[in-house]
């Protein structure tokens, strides 16, 4: 099993080949193609290599499948015997990123 940890997004996720993950909205098209380079940990079936903060010989490429947004997150605030009350809503900006292949060199 071959993966790494990476840095994208401003959080760390365990990625690996062919499969889909969420980032926050990436200002992009659909279809364009993205490299992660910020790699701080590599794992192949025998090997494991730790960046000293990042590994500069492994490159993640991935595609852009859709931008969408999450389900509404609701925000409510009340103070007791005030008779104040807020009511919101919030829906986050992601974006479905398929990896592609890990690619060392």
């Amino acid at each position: 099993m071959q993966y790494v940890i990476a840095e994208a997004s401003g959080g760390q996720f365990w990625l690996e080949e062919s499969y889909r993950y969420k980032f926050d909205q990436i200002p992009a098209t659909v279809g364009n193609q993205l490299v992660f380079k910020k790699i701080l940990l590599y794992k192949d079936n025998e090997d494991i290599f730790f960046g000293q903060p990042l590994l500069s010989n492994i490159n993640v490429y991935g595609t852009i499948v859709s931008h969408f947004k999450q389900r509404k997150v609701i925000v409510y605030k009340m103070r007791s015997k005030k008779k104040t009350r807020k009511k919101q809503g919030f829906r986050a900006s992601k974006t479905m990123v398929q990896i592609n292949r890990i690619e060392r060199f």
